[in-house]
């Protein structure tokens, strides 16, 4: 694992990594260890226990959501609140640095930006946001509660294409959207970011298209993690 880390610094290019083992045999621990030896190598870190239910690679709002919530990011001086876990401080830290200053396939993040003095504080709205960036929930209707709440009328959020379309193109579009928050960290000078999924074998033991479904989305996710 600390072979995989210094190769995806030094390459700039992700490295899937799959450990297999018998219940008790370590595998969790070792997902445990590769993020402790991360963050001193100036990596973000996302982890998610998947159950087969709730979080699942079958849902990608349920693993996104949950996998955004355990985000840990680098301990340098480019994050304001590194301590604390959740998409809130790299969006609080980005405002801060970047402003509207926004490379354009990162453009999701910028109403976010524009408006980072109003949701500054303000929990209900930022709960909202995390929503909307974990693609947990419809677009219009989370755009209409923030608008409300922050007394914005012209905030618009981008679609995300998480909703809509061929189940092909909305696992794509879950995957690009986990690869988004791991960019902005990067920008933000992360040397890069750890995801780990643990509990995959929930995900597989179902019935053969629920297998299916979740063979899918972990290939879309590796290959987001390629590029």
């Amino acid at each position: 694992m600390t072979e995989a880390l210094h190769l995806a610094r030094d390459s700039r290019r992700g490295t899937p990594r799959l450990v297999c083992g018998g219940y008790g045999k370590g595998k969790s621990h070792i997902g445990l260890l590769v993020r402790e030896l991360a963050r001193p190598l100036n990596f973000a870190t996302l982890k998610a226990d998947l159950d087969g239910s709730a979080v699942t690679l079958r849902d990608g709002s349920g693993l996104l959501g949950t996998l955004f919530a355990s985000l840990s990011l680098p301990l340098n001086s480019q994050f304001t609140d590194a301590k604390s876990p959740g998409l809130g401080p790299l969006l609080r830290s980005a405002s801060q640095k970047l402003g509207l200053e926004l490379p354009a396939d990162l453009a999701v993040f910028a109403p976010m930006f524009e408006h980072s003095a109003a949701l500054e504080g303000n929990e209900e709205a930022l709960e909202i946001v995390e929503r909307y960036l974990s693609c947990g929930g419809g677009r219009i209707q989370l755009q209409s509660r923030l608008q409300e709440i922050l007394g914005v009328a012209r905030l618009s959020l981008p679609a995300l294409g998480t909703n809509y379309g061929s189940v092909e193109a909305r696992v794509r579009a879950q995957a690009l959207q986990l690869w988004r928050v791991c960019q902005l960290a990067i920008v933000m000078g992360a040397r890069g970011a750890v995801v780990v999924l643990d509990e995959m074998d929930h995900d597989f033991a179902g019935s053969k298209p629920y297998a299916q479904r979740a063979a899918q989305t972990l290939s879309a996710l590796i290959r987001e993690i390629r590029s």
